[in-house]
């Protein structure tokens, strides 16, 4: 082997050697722990909390009472648990709502005041008073600027559309009679017997029919019965099942209803028609309560129970659009846990609004 061939095998050997010697380094050097760095606690910031994201927006610091929309739709009206009468602006910009120029109004205090029936156009209003035995009925007449206290006999109660005449039934020697009468109850007028002592009455958004339904029945079927405002017609709507509760669509043609399911006890939600007989189940298990329609009468938004709270009084609900044509849903989750009751929607029904039951507060969520 001549000197050249000797000198090129040296350097590959020693090339070889060189390149062990560097991987070896630099292995340990990857696996030595770095030296720790000493920094100065005082001047470091603590981690602060994220808020959470919720999709349901809170309005108000007041626990709400029976809120509703302005008519022209540009601010809201609610009681306090006070009584106190308040009225607010609203602030929209994109999808972001905001109450302004909080108003309490110069009202009489009415105590015990549990709900409020606000007519479709009138500054009167019923104020349900529960003083922990049964309810009992003031009216507010605005001519008056005061209260005019109902007699217990009354029973159940609603407005005429105008707000000027409200019908009620009156309940004396153990039976019931359908009477109209006058916001401070003057003028009043005998319609026609109704043969329950238990019957609520809802009277359809253009004062032609009133339906109504026994709110004490045990029996495994109860109707949902027609009487027309005049009190001179009757008939049977809703025949089969256990059914309870009413809201009117605006057309005074379309209705919700709950229906019980007898083996599972769940409260569904029904659509009925007064001049087809038809129903409909909705697919959503609640009652008319906590449902609203939309101004022309093609779509229910409703909040669904998902689960009940630690409260067992209390549900955790989702907010859903419902299509009446092809029931078509669309699902809004609220992003924190609330019961969702007097739902009311803005004119162009873009958002919705309601009270959280678990803090008395009022919402809104945006729905597009």
């Amino acid at each position: 082997m001549n000197k050249r061939a000797i000198a090129i095998l040296g350097g590959i050997f020693l090339l070889i050697v060189a390149t062990l010697v560097f991987l070896i380094l630099q292995r340990r050097a990857a696996n030595k722990e770095p030296d720790p760095v000493v920094v100065d606690n005082q001047n470091i910031e603590e981690p602060t909390e994220q808020p959470v994201e919720t999709k349901a927006i809170k309005l108000t610091d007041d626990q709400v009472l029976s809120p509703v929309l302005f008519y022209q739709g540009d601010g809201i009206t609610y009681f306090n648990r006070q009584g106190e009468l308040f009225r607010n602006s609203l602030q929209v910009s994109g999808s972001t709502v905001l109450l302004a120029n909080k108003e309490k109004l110069a009202l009489p205090l009415k105590a015990g005041i549990s709900q409020v029936l606000w007519p479709q156009d009138s500054d009167n209003y019923i104020a349900e008073i529960n003083n922990g035995l049964r309810a009992t009925y003031t009216v507010y007449v605005n001519d008056r600027g005061g209260y005019v206290d109902l007699p217990a006999n009354v029973t159940s109660i609603d407005w005429m559309p105008t707000g000027e005449q409200m019908l009620y039934i009156w309940l004396a020697n153990d039976k019931s009679e359908l009477y109209r009468a006058n916001p401070d109850n003057s003028n009043y007028v005998k319609l026609t017997d109704i043969w329950e002592n238990d019957d609520k009455i809802h009277i359809s958004p253009d004062g032609k029919n009133v339906l109504y339904y026994r709110t004490q029945s045990q029996e495994p079927t109860n109707n949902i019965n027609l009487v027309t405002s005049d009190g001179k017609s009757f008939r049977s709507v809703i025949k089969d099942g256990y059914n309870i509760g009413v809201l009117w669509a605006p057309d005074s043609k379309h209705f919700l209803f709950g229906k019980r399911d007898a083996s599972t006890e769940a409260i569904g939600l029904w659509m009925g028609n007064i001049e087809t007989g038809e129903i409909k189940f909705l697919g959503v298990n609640t009652t008319p309560d906590k449902a609203v329609w939309t101004a022309n009468s093609d779509t229910v938004v409703v909040a669904v129970p998902k689960q009940q709270g630690l409260d067992s009084s209390l549900t955790q609900d989702t907010i859903y659009s419902i299509k009446i044509s092809n029931s078509d849903k669309q699902t809004f989750d609220l992003g924190i846990p609330l019961d969702a009751e007097n739902l009311f929607l803005s004119l162009d029904a873009d958002r919705v609004f309601f009270k959280g039951m678990q803090d008395g507060g009022l919402y809104y969520l945006n729905l597009q």
